[in-house]
């Protein structure tokens, strides 16, 4: 187009580039504009595939007219804002325009590998920052002198002597330690072995131990480990969480808070393929629906399915002992502080009374001991429950009231039943999975239908399931659990060191 786009025509004319559909709209648009009693030239531009560019040229007068006219045919302008110059200018421009644009891209892209490449340098770098932040923040909180400073902190009891001599030996130094004021708000350091020390993340997430109370990690790692097995209750589901957890742990060295998380899940996984052996889940009964009930998955010892009573029998029984330790807990707690009487009015009581309750259902002479332990345990705690009370009477009214909380505590029992719903619930949906999957069969339409089906279901269902188990296991913990002798509240043992995030420092010096 000989036309410079800034320019819409000249003193007499006025130019409109645009394009109509090519063929019969072609025609009619031209014998429209043909029509028309005002002056129009129609110049054919270009021609593509189903288009036709052209340009209209009318008077001055008559631009209104034929812009009314134009707009009723179909004519498509082309949007030219800020463009100047001719065609040719203008395309040469934007193809040097693209050619500047890709050599930029094509720069950056290979400054963005040259600087990925320092990445491992960048994460030392700001490690390093972490460190020089965290020195000078402690060092605001130092009392000095020109020449001394003066450190006060804590330091767990049996690291004390070590630390003291290591210091001694690299520093000009005086160092003086001392136990603790009994009214001191000394921070807490949960010490477990490795086994048990990915649990310290669930105990967090309720509270820090308060000072002077027992470290409840080493009771509840082996029950949140069985109780989040049996509502999995499957070995496939178990295996495949452990290897995952297993793979993250020791193959891709993952770090912090979920390395603990992975060990937890891997101990998780691991309980749950026990489970799925001991009652027969393995993705559902996949192994029945692939051989069509020729070949079945080996049940150690019954399909909760085919019992539930039993598996309610099983869960109950867990969750009496699992609220038996914590209260034995508590009663440990009162005997090592010198408060025998507070364990046996406060502990001992409940014992009696549940344990003579349960027996008292056996029947028989069992069940007649067990009237006898519970009347005790009941008068125990109706008389002795609230003995901070001088008045008798109020001391009696408050034991009725205290021996009420026997419905708390079998409320807390049948919480457990959780562990059927939830193991039934996963092996049920497993299993509908693997129906609905072989309902054409394996043939050649059969067998991707039910690998696809199985694929999609079961990563659903172990979703769930591994959902379902840590919340409901998590729980059980907290309120079941806890509840019965562990308040928290401290505050946990920071020590001064450097909080790395890309970096591990390892220190080969012994002395320290």
């Amino acid at each position: 187009i000989p036309l410079r786009l800034e320019e819409e025509g000249t003193a007499r004319t006025r130019i409109w580039l645009g394009s109509v559909p090519s063929g019969q709209h072609q025609e009619d648009f031209e014998t429209a504009l043909a029509a028309s009693d005002r002056k129009i030239h129609i110049e054919t531009l270009a021609a593509d595939t189903g288009v036709v560019r052209i340009a209209v040229v009318a008077l001055r007068e008559d631009e209104d007219e034929v812009r009314t006219l134009l707009k009723t045919t179909g004519f498509v302008s082309i949007p030219v804002q800020g463009e100047t110059g001719t065609p040719d200018e203008v395309l040469t421009r934007i193809v040097a325009e693209r050619r500047s644009l890709e050599e930029s891209v094509a720069h950056r892209e290979a400054r963005s590998i040259e600087i990925a490449g320092m990445r491992p340098s960048f994460e030392i770098l700001y490690d390093d920052c972490l460190a020089e932040i965290a020195r000078l923040e402690s060092a605001t909180r130092l009392q000095h002198t020109r020449s001394t400073f003066v450190l006060a902190g804590w330091i767990p009891a049996k690291m004390s002597p070590e630390t003291v001599r290591g210091l001694g030996d690299r520093f000009t130094v005086a160092v003086e330690t001392r136990k603790p004021a009994p009214d001191e708000n000394v921070p807490v350091l949960m010490d477990n072995v490795p086994l048990v020390r990915p649990y310290e993340a669930i105990t967090t997430m309720f509270s820090t131990p308060a000072p002077g109370e027992i470290d409840p990690n080493p009771l509840m790692a082996p029950f949140f480990c069985v109780l989040f097995g049996l509502m999995v209750n499957d070995a496939g589901y178990g295996f495949l969480l452990a290897l995952a957890c297993g793979l993250l742990v020791w193959k891709f060295k993952v770090r912090g808070n979920l390395r603990s998380m992975c060990l937890l899940m891997f101990q998780g996984g691991i309980a749950a393929m026990v489970a799925g052996f001991l009652f027969g889940g393995f993705f559902g009964d996949i192994v029945s629906v692939v051989s069509q009930d020729r070949i079945d998955f080996p049940t150690l010892w019954f399909s909760p399915l085919e019992n539930p009573v039993l598996m309610m029998a099983v869960s109950l029984g867990l969750g009496v002992v699992h609220v038996f330790t914590g209260m034995g807990a508590k009663a440990y707690m009162l005997i090592r502080d010198k408060k025998p009487l507070d364990a046996l009015f406060d502990v001992g009581a409940w014992y009696m009374t549940l344990i003579g309750l349960g027996m008292l259902a056996v029947g028989g002479v069992v069940g007649k001991i067990g009237t006898v332990m519970a009347i005790a345990g009941m008068f125990m705690v109706v008389f002795f429950s609230a003995r901070a009370s001088r008045s008798v009477g109020k001391r009696i009214f408050k034991g009725l009231y205290n021996l009420y909380g026997i419905t708390g505590y079998l409320s807390d029992i049948l919480s457990y039943s959780r562990i059927l719903a939830l193991g039934l619930a996963g092996g049920v949906i497993a299993m509908v999975f693997n129906k609905i999957g072989s309902i054409a069969g394996f043939g050649i339409v059969g067998l991707p239908l039910f690998i696809v089906v199985a694929l999609v279901g079961h990563t659903l269902n172990i979703a769930l399931s591994l959902l379902g188990a840590y919340v409901h296991t998590s729980r059980l913990q907290y309120v079941e659990f806890f509840s019965k002798f562990f308040e928290g509240g401290g505050r946990p043992w920071s020590p001064l060191r450097n909080q790395s995030r890309y970096t591990e420092i390892k220190d080969t010096d012994k002395a320290l």
